[in-house]
């Protein structure tokens, strides 16, 4: 595991990684991949190898939807 966000990194910005915050982390349990190799699925998958800007915002936009989608979520249980 990286200790820092390769998608925040591709634009520069310099952060730690969420791991088990971030829904990319999780995306690979859903995949059926092993613990073993699970991790960052954009790192798995090479994601960002040779990415213009357009796949960069796109990956953040999936990110945000993500995000907000599990906050709403977890409000309507509470």
């Amino acid at each position: 595991m990286s200790d820092r966000c390769m998608l925040k990194e591709s634009t520069g910005i310099v952060a730690s990684c969420d791991a088990g915050q971030c829904p990319y982390w999780r995306a690979l349990g859903h995949l059926g991949i092993t613990e073993q190799e699970a991790g960052c699925a954009i790192a798995h998958f090479g994601l960002l190898d040779g990415a213009g800007d357009e796949v960069v915002e796109w990956l953040f936009s999936v990110k945000s939807r993500l995000e907000a989608q599990e906050a709403s979520s977890h409000k309507a249980l509470a």
